[in-house]
């Protein structure tokens, strides 16, 4: 067998290996000569070299989606020239070129119109029904109980101060610290378990992108309520109710019943870059056929957000650039993404403070990267303001029944679950002063006076004799050593 290299010079010059069989000894190809074995050997590197071409064509439109608009419709297959039509001087207008081109329009013809003709409407998961008002003679009981327990799921900020002033650090980052706390009612208390390690936050939509999405959905009132019914069996329907109560997970705001307004700000994620999967729904409601196609292209919201790159695409900008996209908020309901809640972990205990819920916030902001939109909602939360959230419990929980002597180690803001065992210390201390369980804390941060975290709590749980012991080390001040290593002996 002998591999022979093929090539090609000039502007489309490529470099192809070919294996040919011989009864033994060498076999020797001149590309020069007129024979009919010559000409087989040229085409099939030229059939190779043509499937090269063609891989490259595919990636630059990959690559570039805007240059190349996907043809609407099917073209007319284009006819292979004939192989004594090519005249093998490598130039740039080669026929085989052409026509490869031409072939590739074609294909990618035929996938759009064979995607536009299997585009369905999506299967609804849920039945909607709509009523005038919550006081609606016809609204159940069932359903008024939905919309009061929405309703209790809101939580009052009662403090929401500064422990880390804004500083930079040596990676040019602007960094700052926050403690909120939140206020849990009576009637809220079952919402929270004690063992609640998680809190997951909900950011509501910017205004003005739900003001846009009501007039795109045609909604005239946007106070008229709904009740959505889940389109599943009741036996799926109480695996899925039981799985939430055992993670712990709430629903989302709204996702049962509310206003449409409600379920704008709260249910939906109309704010953050949709997905492909999203728009390839949202192509079943166009009924123009570029729109289809664009729609159905991957890359569309990337090359949208390339247009604009200091402002991220939201879904009204989705319905703007595509105007021929209609649907009704029932349809919209059923493919929407949804809003998806960002976890924090909680620093406070319920067992100490049974009223309170305590977050720490880290927010890390720097030219390229600004605040992410959770960290910068609560960030500008006040005095009274509400947030919307839900909680559950973690497998990172107070050992309460295991009273063997424990060892807290965290840098930064990872001190946050430890501020609220130390509460759970100082409560097992003050109910069974008897079985004191010895305690040692490890904590890394840069400056003394910058960032180390619940000093005060944590020297007062030392003093008081919760803590044993407790070993910081500060990296960012001169003469110090960078690194801190602990060694633990077990007897």
């Amino acid at each position: 067998m002998l591999a022979t290299r093929v090539l090609r010079r000039g502007r489309f010059c490529a470099c192809h290996t070919v294996s040919l069989c011989g009864n033994g000894g060498s076999t020797r190809i001149a590309t020069g000569g007129g024979s009919q074995r010559q000409r087989r050997f040229l085409s099939d590197g030229m059939d190779a070299f043509m499937e090269f071409e063609r891989e490259m064509a595919l990636k630059r439109r990959k690559e570039n989606p805007d240059r190349f608009l996907a043809p609407v419709g099917p073209l007319t297959p284009p006819v292979k020239p004939k192989d004594d039509e090519c005249c093998h001087l490598d130039c740039p207008n080669c026929v085989l070129l052409v026509y490869q081109e031409k072939l590739l329009e074609y294909e990618l013809s035929l996938q759009s119109q064979n995607q536009r003709q299997k585009l369905e409407v999506p299967a609804p998961k849920y039945d909607l029904s709509f009523y005038a008002s919550k006081d609606d003679e016809e609204l159940s009981d069932a359903r008024q109980k939905l919309l009061a327990e929405a309703d209790r799921a809101v939580f009052k900020v009662a403090a929401n101060d500064v422990i880390s002033a804004p500083h930079q650090t040596a990676d040019g980052a602007w960094r700052s610290v926050r403690h909120i706390d939140l206020h849990i009612r009576d009637d809220q208390q079952e919402l929270v378990s004690e063992q609640a390690s998680n809190i997951g936050v909900y950011v509501p939509n910017d205004p003005s992108v739900v003001e846009r999405m009501l007039a795109h959905l045609h909604i005239d009132d946007p106070n008229v309520i709904y009740a959505a019914e889940p389109l599943t069996s009741s036996a799926e329907n109480n695996q899925q109710q039981s799985s939430l109560q055992h993670k712990g997970f709430q629903q989302r705001p709204f996702a049962r019943a509310g206003t449409v307004h409600d379920a704008l700000v709260w249910t939906f994620d109309l704010d953050s870059t949709p997905r492909p999967s999203f728009l390839r729904c949202l192509a079943a409601y166009a009924s123009d056929e570029n729109d289809v196609v664009a729609l159905l292209t991957p890359q569309t919201a990337e090359a949208i957000q390339a247009e604009r790159p200091h402002q991220h695409v939201t879904v009204a900008d989705i319905f703007d650039r595509f105007p021929s996209v209609r649907l009704s908020f029932a349809e919209f309901f059923q493919i929407a993404p949804p809003n998806a809640p960002r976890y924090y972990t909680v620093s406070s205990s319920r067992q100490f403070i049974p009223d309170t819920v305590s977050i720490t916030l880290g927010l890390c902001k720097t030219d390229e990267l600004p605040l992410p939109r959770c960290s910068s909602y609560l960030a500008m939360l006040k005095l009274g303001d509400a947030i919307r959230a839900s909680f559950y419990q973690s497998s990172f929980v107070f050992p309460f029944h295991d009273h063997r002597p424990i060892m807290l180690i965290s840098a930064g803001t990872g001190i946050a679950p430890f501020r609220a065992f130390l509460q759970d210390l100082e409560h097992e201390n003050s109910t069974s002063p008897h079985q004191h369980r010895p305690a040692y804390m490890f904590y890394g941060c840069r400056n003394a006076d910058l960032d180390f975290l619940y000093a005060g709590d944590f020297q007062q749980a030392r003093d008081a004799g919760v803590l044993d012991q407790l070993h910081v080390e500060f990296s960012g001040e001169s003469g110090r050593p960078k690194r801190v290593c602990v060694r633990c002996s077990q007897r």
